[in-house]
């Protein structure tokens, strides 16, 4: 009995209307908030919040993390050490390749007929 993949994607030729929509955007330190929330005035109830400077171009790589696949395979950002160097051990800069789209590639390696096979 296989098992159906479910995907949270709506359905084709369809615009679903959510109660709710979460919109972050990032603006330089010295962006006038004041003109901001004159712009804003007719949107939903909305939140300005200032964050502390960062290393940006670093903090995004805290949200990737390795990801098992059968009993022998992970996919494993590169800056981090595998967590069974015994497995077989992918190592990836993220993109496309982590996050957004796990669900379709773990099917997709799911059904790689060479997944737990001992090739040594």
């Amino acid at each position: 009995m296989q098992t159906q993949l479910i995907i949270y994607e709506p359905a084709l030729n369809t615009t679903p209307v959510w109660k709710r929509t979460r919109v972050v955007a990032l603006f330089e330190g010295d962006t006038d908030t004041r003109e901001l929330q004159s712009q804003l005035q007719a949107m939903p109830p909305y939140q300005i919040e200032m964050l502390a400077s960062q290393e940006w171009t670093r903090v995004w790589m805290d949200d990737f993390h390795p990801m098992r696949f059968g009993e022998r395979v992970w996919i494993c950002p590169s800056w981090q050490t595998p967590p069974a160097p015994d497995a077989i051990n992918i190592l990836l800069d993220p993109g496309l390749a982590f996050g957004t789209n796990a669900i379709k590639l773990r099917a997709t390696i799911k059904d790689c007929p060479y997944m737990d096979r001992d090739f040594s």
